[in-house]
C-alpha cells in the first residue's frame, strides 16, 4: 500500500510539473507575440502625454492617467515619470512645472486652480498635491455638496518631497526644502531647510 500510495504521488508531481512547464511555455509565446504591441503601446503613452503637456522630452515609465486636457499645462524637459501616476485636471486647470522634474511612484497632482512647480524637483511615491479642499461652513450641507475651496500651491527649485507626503491647498514650498516622509504640509516651507510631521515642523537648517 505504501509503495503504491508513493507511485500515485510520484505521478501527480509529474502531472503538476508538466501542467506547470505548459504554462511557462505559453506565457513565452504569449509574451513574444505581444512584444510587438508593447512598443506600440509606449509611443502611444508619449504622444497622449505630449498632446496633454506639450512635453516631448519626458521619460514615461508606465501608465500615466490624465483625466481631461488643460491648454494651461506645461512640463519642462527631462522629466520622469514613474508608473501609475494622477493627474487630476479641469479645463481651466494651470500647471505648470520646470525641468528635471522626477514624480514617483502613485504620486497625485491634484490642480483644478493652480499649482507650480519648480525646475529639479523630486516627489516620492504616493505623495498627494492637491490645491482644492471641500468647504465645511454650513453644517445643514453635507460636506461632499459644499462648493470646493481652491488656493494656489507654489514649489520652488531644488526640492525633495519624500514618500507619501501631503501637499495642501495654499501651500509655498521655497527653494531648497527637503520634505520628510509622510508629512503634512500646510502653509509656508522657508529655503534651504528640512521639515516633518503632521503637520510639517522645521527641523534644521540645510548649509553648505
Amino acid at each position: 500500500m505504501h509503495s503504491e500510495i508513493t507511485m500515485e504521488s510520484l505521478t501527480e508531481k509529474r502531472i503538476a510539473g508538466n501542467e506547470t512547464n505548459a504554462i511557462d511555455f505559453l506565457r513565452k509565446v504569449i509574451y513574444k507575440l505581444f512584444q510587438p504591441f508593447r512598443f506600440l503601446a509606449a509611443t502611444y503613452r508619449k504622444i497622449r502625454f505630449y498632446f496633454y503637456t506639450k512635453s516631448w522630452l519626458t521619460h514615461i515609465l508606465g501608465h500615466v492617467h490624465i483625466n481631461t486636457i488643460s491648454h494651461q499645462t506645461s512640463i519642462g524637459e527631462n522629466a520622469t515619470l514613474y508608473p501609475n501616476v494622477i493627474f487630476e485636471l479641469n479645463q481651466h486647470s494651470i500647471l505648470r512645472v520646470g525641468e528635471r522634474f522626477t514624480l514617483s511612484y502613485g504620486a497625485v497632482i491634484s490642480c483644478q486652480h493652480s499649482i507650480t512647480i519648480g525646475n529639479y524637483v523630486m516627489i516620492g511615491e504616493y505623495t498627494s498635491i492637491r490645491d482644492t479642499s471641500h468647504g465645511y461652513s454650513d453644517t445643514k450641507v453635507p460636506y461632499c455638496r459644499q462648493p470646493d475651496i481652491p488656493s494656489a500651491i507654489t514649489i520652488g527649485n531644488n526640492v525633495w518631497i519624500g514618500r507619501g507626503s501631503i501637499i495642501l491647498p495654499g501651500s509655498v514650498i521655497e527653494d531648497g526644502v527637503i520634505v520628510a516622509a509622510n508629512s503634512v504640509v500646510k502653509g509656508r516651507l522657508e529655503s534651504n531647510s528640512l521639515y516633518g510631521g503632521a503637520p510639517a515642523r522645521l527641523i534644521k537648517r540645510i548649509t553648505s
